[in-house]
């Protein structure tokens, strides 16, 4: 009698051994279905795999909780909703208090646009396991469906600054940001606006007007007597990455725009010279001003290629040749190196020739601006 219970419970080990290695396969199957480097039919096939695997499985283990709760995402993947609900409600009779299966259901309020009852779902979960990120990122989903963009946005940062960053959560927090306003200096809105604008494959355009609101409240821009200098500009890595990648809808920061680059210009007549962290921020300009389709840019473009062609000194003059032209149409003049009768290329482009040709340049406009100044005093 008492080997017949020993190998009963021997058996028992077995079949729970058994059930569990297969559980962990439907999972692997599962997740294969879900691996965006795999082609659309591979995926498909993946979850049809995993639903074969499950069924099977749940032949032999019919109160199996799991299984019915990961079939349940397979149907909801599928689109079968209802089958889907009805599974998840099933694993959890099988086995209360499961924080996935509330998890899962609050994925389903989701699809069904439910987003009050997905938040409660998702709440659930946290009551029973408080350091689920993925019924966090839940709650921040359900608050942006119901139109809380301000406390879904949170949610995200808490996500990112945590280490649970995704795709997925940098295109939701964007989103949100896109429907927000900005009234004060924070700079930890900046260090978000930064983090967005490092991602690839987003669009980045939708937070313009955010963007905007806080360059304003940084650079005081409400205020007349605002002056922004180049060395605090070039040190900006949200504006720096704003003149490379969007455009920036508001006038005060167009004007902003256009100050630095008339900044830009004055700097380079009297050095004649352009620091390493000013070309940066000379580029960055000249890149927002081909984004926003400037006219004068693609005469920028064409004699730069004509300065490389000439093997210039290096790259700080080029830098200086860009800078120039940058200004071109602030002064409201004609291009630089342009002649009425067509002969410009035989002459020395601005920004390229001599150093000291260029210095004695520099100094006599310099002076002469310095005379002007006196006799307007």
């Amino acid at each position: 009698m008492h080997a017949q219970s020993q190998l009963q419970l021997q058996h028992n080990a077995a079949h729970q051994a058994d059930i569990a290695r297969r559980i962990l396969l439907a999972n692997e199957t599962y997740n294969r279905s879900n691996q965006s480097n795999l082609a659309f039919t591979q995926r498909l096939n993946a979850r049809q795999n995993c639903r074969a695997q499950l069924n099977d499985l749940l032949q032999h283990a019919p109160d199996n909780a799991q299984a019915h709760g990961l079939l349940g995402r397979v149907e909801m993947d599928d689109g079968n909703l209802q089958s889907a609900r009805t599974l998840f409600n099933t694993s959890l009779k099988l086995q209360p208090g499961q924080a996935q299966q509330y998890i899962n259901l609050g994925y389903w309020a989701l699809k069904a646009e439910r987003p009050a009852q997905a938040e409660q779902y998702f709440c659930h979960a946290l009551e029973h396991e408080r350091q689920s990120a993925s019924a966090f990122c839940g709650v921040a989903h359900a608050k942006r469906l119901q139109n809380q963009f301000d406390v879904a946005y949170l949610h995200y940062r808490t996500l990112i600054n945590t280490g649970h960053a995704s795709a997925s959560v940098y295109s939701a927090m964007l989103n949100c940001a896109s429907q927000l306003s900005v009234h004060s200096a924070d700079p930890s809105l900046r260090a978000d606006t930064i983090t967005l604008l490092q991602q690839k494959n987003l669009p980045q355009q939708k937070i313009g007007r955010f963007v905007c609101e806080i360059l304003r409240q940084h650079y005081k821009l409400d205020m007349a007597s605002t002056v922004t200098t180049l060395n605090a500009a070039a040190s900006d890595e949200l504006l720096l990455l704003a003149l490379n990648q969007i455009l920036l809808p508001d006038p005060a920061v167009e004007s902003l725009v256009t100050s630095l680059r008339r900044q830009i210009l004055q700097h380079t007549a009297c050095s004649a010279e352009l620091e390493d962290d000013l070309q940066h921020l000379a580029l960055a300009l000249g890149r927002y001003a081909e984004r926003r389709g400037d006219v004068w840019q693609d005469m920028v473009k064409d004699h730069l290629r004509r300065a490389q062609a000439r093997q210039p000194g290096g790259s700080d003059e080029v830098a200086l040749h860009h800078a120039a032209h940058l200004g071109a149409q602030d002064a409201g003049g004609s291009h630089p190196a342009g002649r009425a009768d067509g002969q410009g290329d035989q002459r020395e482009y601005p920004g390229l020739r001599p150093k000291r040709r260029r210095q004695r340049r520099a100094k006599q406009g310099c002076r002469d601006q310095q005379q002007r100044q006196e006799r307007q005093a």
